[in-house]
């Protein structure tokens, strides 16, 4: 199949692994190169495998950014392509290293561009700690995918619950399309989280033994969760310096998960990209997160029926703050969730200016589309 037919008609690639926020989830972008205080550098003792954090691109323009753990198991993030910000599907599976030489018979990718779950091989060769290279085949859509990928140490550093902690906001995917996300993660291991769709969901995260990876699992609670009531497993990804965390899991049969990936509040203090990208286009669209007063936000999952009515009010009362304080100032409001602390804005530079200094709002990120019409 041509360069041309797969960019059009599949859309579909590799990218071993990894939530690299994702990410994980960094991406955001996840798919590009954190950095920064992860955790604590250890001195881990040499792979004798390709286990590690990896990033790099395909030959049909996506960035991929990737995990392999220290049993073989490896998540592939990949992008659009052309488009670094976004994500368009993960590839999972079990893979063997040996000698330099990476193979794998199970891939499964995870596309979210239309295709749904691909099956596939991978055969590749690494140069531990280095880099990882290699070819990605689809038998049932005959076709090839070529990566190249290098070695990045923030693998190297120690993760920790006392990081990782806190509230996010991001886009949780599924074979359910694409929704905004809350998901806090506890200090002692546990995790709680509902959609703008009104799933909700409990879990844990914990830290591996190897490398700078957490193991997620996540259980979701029926009604309009996607995944019903089955808990999904996989890992996790935290970028200290964007503040930015990725996960992925799957169900016991590979078919069906969750990608997600989202940002603590407290990452609100830069927003010099936002900006930058606003001089250019003179509008933007951007996903507001709204500052509750104490206890701030708390996961509809683990509230009464009482307690959820009560903080729906409260984000009501908050978002009309945030909309009034913008009066005189050009802006439109294109979705806003009765159950998220969050309303989403077509604005100009002068408005952007005014809510990165408003004492009623937590985070600005860009759309990128995900939401936006």
């Amino acid at each position: 199949m041509s360069s041309t037919t797969r960019t059009t008609e599949l859309m579909k690639f590799f990218r071993i692994s990894a939530l690299c926020a994702v990410v994980l989830i960094a991406l955001i972008t996840i798919l590009g190169k954190g950095g920064g205080d992860g955790g604590t550098t250890t001195s881990p003792t040499t792979p004798t495998s390709p286990e590690g954090l990896w990033n790099g691109t395909t030959d049909d323009g996506r960035t991929i950014a990737g995990l392999v753990l220290d049993d073989g198991t490896y998540w592939f993030i990949y992008s659009p392509v052309g488009n670094s910000t976004l994500i368009a599907g993960v590839v999972q599976g079990d893979g063997a290293g040996q000698n330099g030489s990476f193979t794998s018979a199970d891939a499964r990718d995870f596309n979210l561009e239309g295709l749904g779950v691909i099956d596939g091989t991978i055969s590749g060769n690494y140069v531990e700690r280095q880099s990882l290279d290699g070819t990605t085949t689809y038998p049932s859509l005959s076709d090839q995918v070529i990566f190249t990928s290098t070695y990045d140490t923030d693998y190297d550093l120690t993760p920790s619950l006392s990081i990782i902690e806190g509230t996010y906001t991001g886009a949780g995917y599924s074979s359910g399309g694409v929704e905004l996300v809350f998901v806090t993660i506890f200090a002692n291991g546990t995790l709680s989280g509902n959609s703008a769709g009104g799933c909700s969901y409990t879990g844990s995260v914990s830290t591996r033994a190897s490398g700078n990876v957490y193991d997620v699992a996540v259980t979701f609670e029926g009604g309009v969760c996607v995944n019903g009531t089955a808990t999904i497993d996989g890992i996790g990804y935290f970028d200290a310096a964007s503040n930015i965390v990725t996960t992925a899991g799957l169900n016991n049969t590979r078919t069906d998960g969750f990608l997600f990936r989202g940002v603590k509040p407290d990452a609100q203090g830069d927003q010099s990209d936002l900006l930058k990208k606003i001089a250019e286009t003179g509008e933007l669209s951007v996903i507001v997160g709204l500052k509750l007063p104490p206890p701030g936000f708390v996961p509809e999952g683990t509230l009464t029926a009482a307690e959820i009515a009560q903080q729906r009010e409260t984000i009501a009362v908050t978002r009309e703050a945030v909309l009034d304080s913008l009066g005189g100032f050009r802006f439109t409001m294109y979705a806003s969730w009765e159950s998220l602390p969050s309303v989403a804005l077509d604005v100009d530079v002068t408005t952007l200016k005014a809510l990165i200094d408003s004492p009623y709002v937590t985070t600005i990120q860009e759309d990128e589309s995900q939401f936006a019409d």
